[in-house]
């Protein structure tokens, strides 16, 4: 193998190294370029899927906590009934607004 190599010129060596190195760089640049690719399609992908299932847990999730907030005015208002006529009114009316908040699950 010695031989071979002290038969090479310094010249054809270096050019040698010099071929090898763009092809290899060539290669990885190529590689990248695929896996790039690969990424983006399942980038695409998530942003036309996830994304839209995301919003519509946010809803959800916003509904079910207005939801909430109804009951527990209802709550407080079925507590104060004892002391105040006031409070029949206000409780009607927050657990008129919780069945309004409970209707939206069907148009998420």
């Amino acid at each position: 193998m010695d031989a071979i190599l002290n038969a090479i010129s310094v010249k054809a060596k270096i050019f040698g190294n010099a071929i090898i190195l763009i092809i290899l760089m060539i290669i990885g640049s190529v590689y990248t370029t695929y896996s790039l690719d690969g990424i983006g399609v399942e980038l695409d992908g998530v942003a036309k899927h996830d994304i839209p299932l995301t919003e519509s847990f946010t809803k959800i999730t916003e509904h079910y906590l207005v939801q909430i907030i109804y009951l527990e005015r209802a709550l407080g208002y079925g507590v104060l009934l004892e002391r105040d006529a006031h409070a029949a009114k206000q409780t009607e009316l927050a657990s008129a607004n919780g069945d309004k908040a409970a209707g939206y699950r069907g148009r998420i």
